[in-house]
């Protein structure tokens, strides 16, 4: 079933016209933070409602257009005193996103779709699930300095087996890092009505 859903996803993306990036400046941005999942306290998480995810990471490539293609990744693999996670979570999205053709803006609001893999084990490491999972979402990148942004974004994830996993939402937050062009290239537009909201 995972498969099935990468290669249709693949075709997809292959199906866009214009694939190489028609970004003068940065093609290429990564992200690193923390994200967590609201449950609610719903199955099959009856003694979870909050589970924390660090690190969190991406990588993502301006196609062109205002579309971009992102990969993400998070897991529950650091652990501290101020929280206490009842389940190991990982989870990796192919996305595709656009940015309302705001990418050089300083503030570049999105929204983004695509599949994602979901594993689930207990924090023992013995009982390891997985489901494949469509995702919804809309984010906002907010550049501090030309190749320096705080990175917002929420994901509504609808799994395909509800017995490993319910329709929850992700909330992650993090820096992203620009690269590709030097800083003396990427010149960044001050506020339009295009980037006048943030998700």
């Amino acid at each position: 079933m995972r498969l099935k859903f990468f290669l249709l996803f693949s075709f997809l993306m292959l199906a866009i016209p214009n694939m190489v990036g028609q970004e003068e400046n940065m093609k290429w941005t990564v992200g690193v933070g923390g994200s967590f999942i609201d449950f609610n306290q719903t199955e099959p998480f009856e003694n979870e409602s909050i589970n924390i995810q660090v690190p969190n990471l991406s990588v993502t490539r301006y196609l062109s257009n205002g579309f971009l293609f992102g990969v993400h990744l998070t897991n529950t693999g650091v652990s501290h005193e101020s929280f206490s996670n009842e389940y190991d979570l990982l989870t990796v999205d192919l996305n595709l996103r656009y940015d309302f053709n705001t990418s050089e803006n300083i503030i570049v609001p999105y929204i983004t779709a695509g599949l994602g893999s979901f594993v689930k084990n207990n924090l023992e490491k013995t009982n390891k699930e997985s489901t494949t999972s469509m995702n919804l979402g809309a984010g906002c990148t907010f550049w501090v300095f030309p190749k320096l942004g705080l990175h917002l974004l929420g994901i509504y994830r609808l799994g395909t087996d509800e017995t490993i996993i319910t329709e929850h939402t992700q909330f992650s937050v993090g820096l992203v890092f620009g690269f590709g062009a030097s800083s003396a290239k990427v010149k960044r537009s001050p506020l339009t009505e295009n980037s006048s909201f943030c998700f």
